[in-house]
Parts: C-alpha cells; sequence; structure tokens
C-alpha cells in the first residue's frame, strides 16, 4: 500500500510544459512537493461582487466567464506576466456566486501554498494573447445586453496563497451616458441614438493594469443601449475606450420626428478609464438643446447617491 501511494504521489506530480497558444488554454505546473501536501484545485469567490465588477449588472451571471492567468513568485522571482507562467489563460465560469474552472483547474497545495499572482480578464475569449499587453476593441453595435456586455473589459491583479480567492475585478473602459428630459417625451418620437466618430480600440496592459487608447481607429456609428424611455426621460449608453472629448465636439446624434440632431459637448471632458459619465440636455419645445453637460453627481444602481458619477461603478473612497 505504501509504495503504491508513493507511485500515485510520484504521477499526480509530474506537469507536462506547454507553450501558451491564442486556441488552446494551458495549466503549467511545478513538480510536486511532498512536502507542501495536497494539491487543491483553486475557486475564486467574490461576496462583494454586487458592488463594483459589472457595467450592465451589479452581479455577474451564471455562465459569465474570466481569463485566469498565474505567476508563481517562488518560481520566476518575479510577479510579471510572461509569454509562459504557472497557468496560461484559464476559463473559470461563474454559477452566480464563485468561478469554477471549466476543465483543468489551476492548483494550490494545502499545508505549504504556492505564492501567486493571479491576473483575472473579463469577457472570457479563448484568443487572449498570453503577452502582457493584448488589443481590446469595442463593438459597433451595442444596442442589446449581451452585445453590451461584451465590451465591459474588467481586470484584476492580486497575489493569494488561499484555495478560495476572492476578487474585485475593476472596470477598465468607460460608460458614456446620455440623457434627455423634458414633457411628453414619448410623443416627441425621440429614437436611433448613436455616438459618432469615437474612438474604440485600446492597449491592455496586464502587468500595470491599466488601459490606452490604441491608435486613432474610429468608428463613424456606435449603436447604444437605450436603457429608459419613459415621458419625462430618454436615456441610452455605450461603452467607449479613454480618449479626450473636445469642447463642442459633435459626438452624439439622435432621431427626432424624422430628423436627425447634432448633440455636442459644452465643455472639453477627458474620458478615464474605470469611470462613468452622464451627459444631461433638455428638450426645448420640439428641438433637443445642442450642448450636453457632464452631470458630476447622481444616483447609482442601487438607488444611493454617488460622490462622484465619474466613478463608474467602482469602489466609493
Amino acid at each position: 500500500m505504501k509504495t503504491n501511494g508513493l507511485l500515485i504521489t510520484l504521477i499526480c506530480g509530474l506537469s507536462l510544459l506547454t507553450s501558451c497558444s491564442d486556441s488552446d488554454d494551458s495549466v503549467v505546473n511545478v513538480p510536486d512537493n511532498t512536502n507542501r501536501g495536497e494539491r487543491v484545485a483553486v475557486v475564486f469567490d467574490s461576496p462583494s461582487i454586487s458592488m463594483i465588477t459589472r457595467a450592465t449588472d451589479v452581479e455577474f451571471e451564471n455562465g459569465n466567464a474570466i481569463n485566469i492567468t498565474a505567476v508563481n513568485v517562488e518560481e520566476t522571482g518575479s510577479d510579471v506576466l510572461e509569454s509562459t507562467n504557472y497557468a496560461d489563460n484559464v476559463q473559470y465560469v461563474s454559477d452566480g456566486t464563485k468561478f469554477m474552472a471549466a476543465a483543468d483547474p489551476i492548483y494550490q497545495y494545502n499545508l505549504a501554498p504556492l505564492n501567486l499572482v493571479y491576473y483575472a480578464v473579463y469577457p472570457y475569449r479563448s484568443t487572449l494573447s498570453c503577452s502582457p499587453e493584448f488589443i481590446f476593441n469595442v463593438v459597433a453595435n451595442q444596442g442589446t445586453h449581451e452585445k453590451f456586455s461584451s465590451c465591459d473589459l474588467a481586470m484584476q491583479k492580486l497575489a493569494s496563497n488561499a484555495q478560495n480567492v476572492e476578487l474585485e475585478l475593476k472596470h477598465m473602459l468607460c460608460n458614456v451616458e446620455i440623457i434627455i428630459t423634458g414633457l411628453n417625451l414619448n410623443q416627441k418620437a425621440i429614437s436611433n441614438p448613436r455616438f459618432v466618430n469615437m474612438c474604440y480600440s485600446s492597449v491592455v496592459n496586464q502587468n500595470t493594469q491599466t488601459v490606452a487608447q490604441n491608435g486613432n481607429y474610429r468608428l463613424a456609428n456606435i449603436t447604444p443601449e437605450v436603457i429608459s424611455n419613459t415621458n419625462s426621460e430618454y436615456s441610452f449608453h455605450a461603452i467607449v475606450v479613454p480618449q479626450q472629448i473636445e469642447a463642442l465636439q459633435h459626438f452624439v446624434t439622435v432621431n427626432m420626428g424624422g430628423v436627425d440632431k447634432e448633440l455636442k459637448s459644452a465643455n472639453p471632458v477627458t474620458l478615464v478609464s474605470g469611470h462613468r459619465y452622464r451627459f444631461l440636455c433638455s428638450l426645448n419645445g420640439d428641438g433637443v438643446s445642442s450642448n450636453l453637460s457632464v452631470d458630476f453627481g447622481g444616483i447609482d444602481e442601487t438607488g444611493n447617491k454617488e460622490p462622484s458619477a465619474r466613478e463608474f461603478l467602482t469602489e466609493w473612497e
């Protein structure tokens, strides 16, 4: 029995070193050390997820998936992502309360755990590059909940030797919301909202946990998700990359009674990574005011007063 147990331990300790591939998730584990104890699959839990993680909702939904990459600091002497790591782009799927590995999990040890640094990225992409930097583009059609969600880039870097790791992903892009107010709006035939000439491509750096505009690539139109269409308010929003909106820049168009109306920013606004911006305008008779002013205060999704509407669902200070 002791011989068989030793054989099983040696077999379990063997690992296959595989290179990173855009189309194949891989897990690279260091050789087993009997002093570390039993290998245990890592689970990612997030009890505070409802506060700070989603642009679309207040919590992750069943079936949402993330990429998890892990660096073994003991092996590399650094927490920096390389081309091949302890674990590369492992898919973890939410059941509504925690993330479990879709296939082979990342392993930890129960007696002497490894010092691991995790890099989490939402949404999951099988083609995500294992390099520290990758390109993330928002889509032109964000008109549905699902399509809007696909642009909701969130990330986190954290060190942990726990078997159950708590995540608190943060938004990396910008949520721009337009709110049109007035009387009898449902009789004004407001339709076909879109953001115009907006930059759509970003460079994401996982090591520094930063996002920057990638060149000057622009979309002629971004179709937003309509979030309110009542008698007194018509609002819509889209996710865009960090960028500059100049004073009097035409960046929003709405159709009113069959006529397109151009909306411009009243002031220059720098769209900063991880923030939400609300632009307000009101109807003047049968026309929409041409200038949009930024709202730096408002009500969040839970009904609480926000200290700043720029704090796009991030943790309040």
